[in-house]
């Protein structure tokens, strides 16, 4: 038996993927209390007038977000299913084909003998294409990898996840929780899900994935993290991203000062120390010697945009901690999120 479940979708400018997904929802063999929709882009009425539409028989809360940020929009989520037992986030652009997904990611949670605070599924790409090859200088400088030394599903202390590689488990122990889906215990993640500094990164667009490591790893202080490889769903990249950057320079910028962050909250409750900071900077070396070995070498515009973007990005990091006092301090997101509350209607 499954307990009483909310998926939080958070969506900007895309009715027709968002309209996709919850037909997948609409089919699992479980189904969610409710579905809260927290619309990134509310002044164009294009995803609420699209809810108003559905016939899919699901019920769904309509949240108006006046900052189309994503962590800020999960956070809204939370906040209006407090009443759940569990959450599950899931990006606008997924697809779920298989039809006990949800039921696969969410039974974890019922085992009696592991504290399992945290899930998410295997996620594939399938029209995603094979990435250039890096250049073989890059063998020059692998010493300067942290990963080196770490097992699959570990983080380093630069902020870069070690891939899985055991897939024939149905679920396996990691360190992380991969965005895109991503399900919690409510009760721990109400805890942790509030984060200032992590909403002003994603503001000036540089959250690129560290908002979901960084939840992730907050919640895992509380229990263990599990990636489901029994539960598959597809990203498809019907749609350019909202969250990644497309100009590859702003790409590469927003890559190498997210790290900083990382690396900054690497021991979460606990003060950084120098040789997580060592960590950092061979991190940088490595990627300033494969970046610009890769765009002379091959000498590809996007590419050299890439290591010049990413090289401005090491400087500000260095020079300028990424927090909601430096980036945003104008912003005052704990009365924003009260407006943009009081502002939820439920659409059936």
């Amino acid at each position: 038996m499954i307990d009483k479940f909310v998926i939080v979708i958070p969506t900007y400018k895309r009715p027709d993927l968002l309209h996709y997904l919850l037909s997948d929802l609409s089919c699992q063999i479980i189904l969610p209390a409710k579905v809260v929709i927290v619309d990134g882009d509310p002044s164009s009425l294009d995803v609420k007038c699209m809810l108003k539409d559905l016939t899919d028989d699901l019920p769904i809360i309509y949240i108006p977000s006046n900052h189309p940020n994503a962590p800020y929009q999960r956070y809204l989520g939370t906040k209006a299913a407090d009443d759940c037992v569990w959450i599950i986030f899931i990006d606008d652009d997924i697809r779920i084909a298989q039809k006990d997904a949800l039921e696969k990611i969410l039974v974890p949670f019922k085992w009696g003998n592991r504290n399992i605070v945290g899930v998410s599924p295997d996620i594939i790409f399938p029209s995603r294409e094979k990435p250039i090859e890096d250049h073989p200088r890059r063998k020059n400088f692998k010493f300067l990898q942290n990963s080196f030394r770490l097992s699959p599903g570990e983080l380093t202390a630069s902020g870069d996840r070690v891939p899985i590689v055991d897939t024939a488990n149905d679920y396996v122990h990691v360190e992380w929780l991969r965005g895109g889906v991503m399900a919690f215990q409510n009760h721990v993640l109400s805890k942790v899900i509030f984060s200032e500094d992590v909403f002003a990164l994603s503001h000036i667009h540089c959250g690129l994935g560290s908002d979901d490591t960084y939840l992730s790893r907050c919640v895992g202080l509380y229990g263990e993290l599990l990636q489901a490889n029994c539960a598959i769903v597809e990203h498809p990249d019907k749609d350019i991203s909202r969250v990644y950057p497309a100009d590859m320079k702003q790409l590469g910028y927003a890559r190498a000062y997210s790290r900083r962050f990382l690396n900054d909250h690497y021991r979460l409750n606990k003060e950084t120390r120098l040789l997580d900071r060592v960590a950092l900077i061979k991190s940088y070396l490595w990627t300033f010697f494969l970046n610009w070995a890769n765009a002379i070498g091959t000498f590809n515009n996007s590419r050299l945009a890439y290591a010049w973007g990413h090289t401005l990005g090491i400087f500000r990091a260095l020079i300028q901690a990424p927090t909601a006092r430096n980036l945003a301090p104008e912003i005052n997101w704990q009365a924003d999120a009260e407006k943009a509350l009081a502002n939820q209607v439920d659409i059936k």
